[in-house]
């Protein structure tokens, strides 16, 4: 019932009937009778041997009341846990009185309950103490971690384990008891010969701890019965680790685990334990000095190569680095009985040596290793050994991440591994995995390998930074019953206003704009047909009764500026002409948002994209298809811009004029670098995937196209520094010669598709699933709505088409 407040058992159950009936409220949601009938406060509860209260908000009063009722209502109790329940000194009392009085519990969990508050006498912990002296008793397991014990309650509980016969187990974690409080727990060790597992983490035992207060530990160790020992944040230092190393050694000795995190201990200390442990099998060294170099490693080398229990070794935040890790390398190669390695947040990438994956290969024991962040890929040369390693090792647990690893071969030695199970490759350089890969981890995913790939760049399979193992898993699965590789892929035309971005993709569709050269005319030249063509561009709701207008009164760019005049503010409003004309016969148009357009279109003196528009037409490459969206160059469309480029799954071209390099006061300078910039701040492209291309070559103004080309190398190779994914040189658009030019930005496409589309592959359900994003978007158009769909929306048309497509 952990977390359900029942702060009210105090003062609202009088009967046995009340109390059963309040646990039964409790834990309805939570558990069921056979019968299906719910608690009736007789059947279902009584027999329950566990009963967790944790976080219940008991207080001192609630756990009197729920203590009076345990012995008769849950007589088959085994299993108790009260962590945090604010019980305070009057709390801890009743708890001592209860164990007295109880010879059934097995295992009492008090953590995070101070029980000194309140004070009184006596203390809380006398009254425990005296039940561990009760008898019978079945108390095996005692947890007291962060009870405020101190020196005084941790040796009023040593008194009693004096004379008890029952508990294994005592945890007592963070209770500062001191090297006072230690040496009277040490010392009742010596006579206990029951308690097998002691946890006194951060309990502020060492300092500079003296051989008076280690000799109780020491001869207690040397009784044979402790097996399990946490003395982690302590501060014991080489001193204390020295001290301890003498009952290490001697043969009486029977500690399994030994637990000495944080405790700054430096090569003396790692040298003192390495040497002297003979039977320890769990030995924790984490976030302590080992030191660089091979020093301390070699000691711990050495007692892999030589040590015959050791199963589990932390190493992990000890400033192991390179040689270090060399040395630890040489033990392994010995070893015959590690199963775990821990050795996270090291150095041991930063160097040439690879001992410590050359001893890995030599290794038929070890199960699982961790080497997260250890900076494994900076140095390429790290890459062979790794890849061997995952190759023919008998691994089956690896933690690899953070490692800035790029080749994919590791991946492919995991899935041709058998033996590995599990492999956390997240947070590294991987980009790209080959889809014969994919398909092979297709086959192991889900069934006896679990990858995460989390954290890296992948753009092949598709899920950028979130390929965990349940998306990995989900879109390979799908990608082995639906395979296709990639036949079209979207260009991304971008750059400022008026550098020619609607007119490169006109140029690159000529075939269904036979009339190309004519759409370069400026709109003065614009006969009444054009003024209509570019009218149905705004798609306005208004939009039909505006090319009845301009057909019926024969507008022509010459005459276009009479349907507009300069208002306040030099901003535009609707001439006297266009008004009168909306009012009498064009009702429906709303006559200050033409005049808007018209201005708009005449102090650009052409066709203009506003936006993001996707253009009709596509380029044709062989069998692959490259459809094209032109954005608009104004700053307010940066916004949308962002949601649209930031995919590594399109290509991107960045238009510049040829008049604006080496021209600081050009509104156009800097363009190459400036959108090289904002690209790559949205986040990682493929290399090859973005464009550069040279506009208005017929606009040079008398600068020689040697001078001109000079400039735009010097402006390339700083768009290159910007942007890693610019590889192609820039492309020239001379629209004089259309047929040249297509050919050329034709051949530049087919690199920047292979750089995208390499190694990826994707099912067929995403075709239709673009078909349907499709059907939706042109719903849009034609209801003048926005192409932006909720959730919601988009969940409610798949359905719609699964339905008329079953």
């Amino acid at each position: 019932l952990s977390g359900i407040n029942l702060s009210s058992l105090g003062g609202t159950c009088e009967s046995k009937q009340d109390f059963l009936r309040l646990l039964a409220q409790a834990a309805a949601g939570q558990l069921c009778s056979d019968t299906g009938d719910g608690f009736d406060g007789h059947t279902g509860i009584t027999g329950i041997d566990s009963l967790d209260v944790s976080r219940c908000s008991l207080g001192p009063k609630g756990l009197e009341t729920l203590l009076g009722f345990l012995p008769s209502c849950l007589p088959n109790l085994k299993t108790l846990s009260l962590v945090r329940n604010a019980i305070t000194s009057t709390g801890g009392r009743a708890i001592g009185r209860f164990l007295q009085g109880n010879s059934q519990l097995e295992e009492l969990n008090l953590g995070l309950n101070d029980i000194n508050a309140g004070g009184g006498d006596p203390p809380a912990a006398a009254i425990i103490s005296a039940a561990l002296r009760c008898k019978p008793s079945s108390l095996g397991t005692l947890m007291l971690e962060k009870c405020a014990l101190g020196p005084r309650g941790a040796s009023l509980l040593a008194a009693g384990l004096l004379e008890n016969e029952t508990v294994h187990t005592l945890e007592l974690a963070g209770n500062m008891i001191g090297p006072v409080g230690a040496k009277a727990l040490f010392d009742a060790l010596e006579q206990n010969a029951t308690l097998t597992n002691l946890g006194l983490r951060m309990n502020r035992i060492g300092g500079c701890p003296t051989a008076e207060d280690i000799a109780s530990l020491a001869a207690a160790l040397k009784r044979g019965h402790l097996t399990k020992l946490d003395l982690s944040y302590n501060d014991l230092r080489c001193r204390g680790c020295v001290l301890l190393s003498g009952a290490l050694n001697d043969p009486n000795c029977a500690l399994q685990e030994l637990l000495l995190e944080k405790n700054d201990i430096s090569r003396e200390g790692v040298v003192a334990i390495s040497n002297s442990n003979r039977t320890v099998q769990r030995l924790v060294l984490k976030g302590n000095n080992v030191g660089r170099g091979r020093g301390a490693c070699e000691a711990i080398g050495s007692m892999l190569a030589r040590n015959k229990s050791l199963q589990f070794l932390d190493l992990s935040s000890c400033g192991v680095d390179n040689e270090g890790g060399a040395a630890i390398g040489d033990g392994l190669s010995k070893n015959s009985t590690l199963e775990c390695l821990l050795l996270g947040k090291n150095s041991l990438g930063r160097g040439s040596n690879m001992g410590i994956f050359l001893g890995l290969a030599e290794n038929t024991c070890l199960a699982e290793m961790d080497v997260t962040a250890n900076s494994i890929g900076e140095v390429a040369s790290w890459d062979d050994a790794v890849t061997r390693v995952l190759s023919s090792s008998f691994l089956s647990r690896i933690h690899f991440a953070n490692n800035s690893l790029s080749s994919t071969r590791m991946i492919d030695a995991i899935v041709s591994n058998a033996h590995i199970r599990i492999a956390d490759l997240s947070d590294n350089k991987f980009e790209s995995i080959a889809v014969d890969t994919q398909l092979a981890l297709a086959k192991r995913l889900g069934v006896d390998l679990e990858v995460d790939l989390s954290l890296n760049s992948l753009s092949s399979p598709p899920l950028g930074k979130l390929a965990t193992h349940r998306n990995l898993l989900n879109y390979v699965t799908l990608l082995e019953n639906e395979r296709c590789s990639v036949k079209r892929i979207r260009l991304m035309v971008c750059g400022f206003g008026g550098v020619g971005k609607s007119t490169f993709c006109r140029a690159m569709t000529a075939k269904s704009t036979p009339n190309f050269q004519e759409t370069l005319e400026s709109v003065h030249t614009w006969d009444t047909s054009k003024i209509v063509e570019w009218v149905n561009r705004l798609g306005a709701p208004w939009t039909n009764d505006a090319v009845d207008l301009v057909i019926s009164e024969h507008v022509t760019g010459q005459n276009l500026p009479e349907l507009i005049q300069l208002g306040p503010a030099g901003r535009s409003v609707p001439s006297s002409t266009l008004t009168n004309m909306c009012r009498s016969k064009y009702k429906s148009i709303d006559a200050q948002a033409f005049s808007t357009a018209v201005f708009a279109l005449l102090e650009k003196g052409y066709l203009s994209t506003v936006g993001a528009v996707k253009v009709d037409g596509q380029i044709e490459l062989h069998d692959k298809r490259v459809s094209m969206v032109d954005f608009a160059g104004q700053i307010e469309f940066m916004v949308s811009h962002q949601l649209l480029l930031s995919s590594m799954h399109t290509i991107c071209m960045i238009i510049q004029p040829a008049p604006s390099f080496g021209r600081p006061d050009s509104s156009h300078s800097g363009s190459w670098d400036y959108w090289a910039r904002f690209l790559a701040s949205l986040g990682d492209r493929r290399v090859g995937s973005l464009l550069l291309a040279v506009s208005h070559l017929d606009k040079l103004d008398g600068i020689s196209m040697a001078t001109s080309r000079r400039l735009m190398g010097d402006a390339f190779e700083e768009a290159k520094l910007a942007n890693p994914s610019i590889l192609a040189s820039p492309i020239e658009l001379d629209y004089h010669n259309l047929v040249q030019t297509a050919l050329t930005v034709r051949n530049a496409l087919k690199g920047a598709f292979e750089a995208v589309a390499a190694n990826w592959w994707v099912p067929r359900s995403y075709d239709t699933l673009s078909t349907i994003v499709q059907d939706e978007a042109r719903r849009c158009s034609e209801c003048h709505e926005l192409p932006i769909v909720s959730r919601q929306r988009f969940i409610t048309v798949v359905d719609e088409y699964c339905l008329a497509h079953p």
